[in-house]
């Protein structure tokens, strides 16, 4: 069903996309989408429905309404969310409607159902519905099914225990049937570390990539060996009392990307040293990083690949890898990062700052991109996610995105990870995160240590401004917010008559002695 707020967009109701239903709002302005049903219920229910909302947060939404009367808006998520709801005894008509306003889109601009279950329209269900292919139930009674786990298959419906491939074959979660194991090679290992020691190495060994899909009876493992630590990442280094692992620098200092010093480096006099999380060698997880997969995941989520991190691979259909940052910054800043998507099968890379998407990208490259949102001050959380929905459940492929340098810049706590002279308006006497403001009446030049009074005919009247000619008429003294058209002009009236007096050759801004001194007031 539908409803057109404006007929030219050509606004075409839900749709059936082989195991979800759409909305098709993408780009349809001022449109109502709405599916509506009806059902009797024999008693007191619930209707359950999994959803996955990509709008413009607060603007477009998926409300469901009960009856004209009960009025609920169900939450945006880049993921597939479950959501239930109270329903009494009675005969009841439901409309999920998807509103979209009259500008502005956001990643998929749609919503999609991919499940939506009515309880209590009998008294016990009829029948028993049978599992599907690749999925099982392992217990009477269940609810639901759930899809087999690595290394086992269901090719039949009502399955109650999935089959263990054989040692020779593999599968991923939710599949049919077993594959054979190609023979194992180099792209089928990554390296791994142990922690940093204090003479500053690590011993590197190799395991295999989870899960394993490969035949390694014939293949060895390279041999572990003694290597130096890992680089430090900008924004901090190795304190020599602790080596083991990088320190934060303090605060108006700095260190460079693969910085390997024992002190980080003072910003010096009309330089700062701006503080941010910068990444570029991944190694490890920092504090407040966490990762996830849901769907028919190929890995569990994003992988660290020392020099990159991806969302990992063979994924499945209908997949969410997302990578979740949580920070609080003390103050406006920025969200910079270089990434590449590689797509063999439908793919997309979303960014989200507190579930709002702010950039979307579904065009596969041979090289990176860069990226740079503004986040705001206060408590926030960015996702990365990957999305990845091929056209049947079988198409597992290397679509991944890869991001080679992350940086935010303002992160409480954070390193100053380079320096940077202090731009026009401000000045710094070194060591210091952020550059001071030239009072009104100043200003200063770039790298500055300190300001100066703006010329004379000139002014600035902006705190960290720069000064600006007065116009014509109107004049200054040197260190002045604003221009004045009176300067040693003064008007006599004598009997009622006016007198013009232009004492302006005889001013002078130096120390002077009478009645002849000009200020500006």
């Amino acid at each position: 069903n539908r409803e057109l707020l404006n007929p030219s967009t050509g606004c075409t109701g839900w749709s059936f996309n082989n195991t979800f239903v759409d909305s098709n709002s993408q780009g349809r302005h001022s449109t109502d989408s709405v599916l509506e049903f009806s059902l009797q219920l024999t008693r007191p229910g619930t209707l359950t429905f999994e959803s996955k909302i990509e709008s413009e947060l607060k603007f477009d939404n998926l409300m469901l309404i009960i009856d004209d009367t009960e009025k609920y808006t169900v939450p945006n998520s880049f993921e597939i969310m479950t959501h239930s709801y109270n329903v009494t005894a009675g005969y009841h008509t439901f409309k999920l409607v998807y509103s979209k306003d009259f500008s502005i889109s956001r990643g998929e601009d749609s919503a999609q159902i991919f499940m939506l279950e009515m309880i209590g329209t009998g008294y016990a269900d009829d029948r028993c519905i049978p599992c599907d292919p690749g999925t099982f139930a392992s217990q009477y009674g269940s609810v639901d099914c759930k899809p087999c786990p690595a290394y086992t298959v269901a090719p039949h419906y009502r399955t109650s225990k999935c089959d263990v491939c054989p040692p020779n074959k593999y599968s991923f979660q939710g599949e049919l049937k077993c594959k054979t194991r190609a023979p194992c090679t180099l792209q089928d290992i990554e390296p791994s570390y142990t922690a940093c020691r204090p003479d500053l190495t690590r011993e590197k060994f190799y395991l295999y990539l989870d899960p394993i899909i490969c035949d390694n009876s014939s293949f060895t493992l390279p041999p572990s060996e003694i290597v130096p630590c890992a680089p430090c990442n900008a924004g901090t280094y190795r304190h020599p009392e602790i080596p083991e692992v990088c320190s934060v620098c303090p605060e108006g200092t700095y260190s460079s990307d693969g910085f390997t010093g024992e002190n980080c480096i003072s910003s010096t006099p009309g330089y700062y040293a701006p503080k941010g999380l910068w990444i570029s060698s991944w190694n490890e997880w920092p504090v407040g990083f966490t990762t996830n997969c849901v769907g028919l995941c190929g890995s569990g989520g994003w992988r660290l690949m020392q020099d990159y991190a991806d969302s990992g691979v063979d994924h499945g259909f209908q997949v969410t890898s997302a990578l979740r940052i949580s920070v609080i910054l003390d103050e406006n800043g920025y969200l910079n990062l270089m990434y590449q998507l590689e797509c063999f099968s439908p793919c997309s890379f979303e960014i989200l700052i507190d579930s709002e998407i702010v950039h979307r990208d579904t065009q596969s490259r041979n090289e990176s991109v860069p990226i740079k949102v503004q986040v705001e001050q206060g408590t926030r959380e960015i996702v990365l996610s990957f999305g990845k929905a091929p056209p049947n459940i079988g198409s597992r492929d290397l679509s991944k995105v890869k991001v080679s340098s992350l940086l935010i810049q303002g992160v409480a706590g954070s390193g100053g990870f380079m320096t940077a002279p202090c731009p026009a308006g401000s000045y710094s006497l070194g060591a210091t995160t952020k550059c001071e403001p030239c009072p009104v009446g100043q200003e200063s030049l770039p790298g500055s240590t300190e300001c100066h009074n703006c010329p004379a005919n000139t002014y600035n009247n902006v705190e960290g401004g720069v000064c600006k000619k007065c116009g014509v008429g109107t004049y200054t003294i040197p260190g002045s917010r604003q221009c004045s058209d009176n300067l040693c002009r003064m008007i006599f009236i004598v009997n009622g008559t006016s007198y013009l007096y232009d004492f302006n050759d005889l001013k002078s801004y130096e120390d002077m002695y009478g009645p002849v001194l000009c200020v500006d007031t």
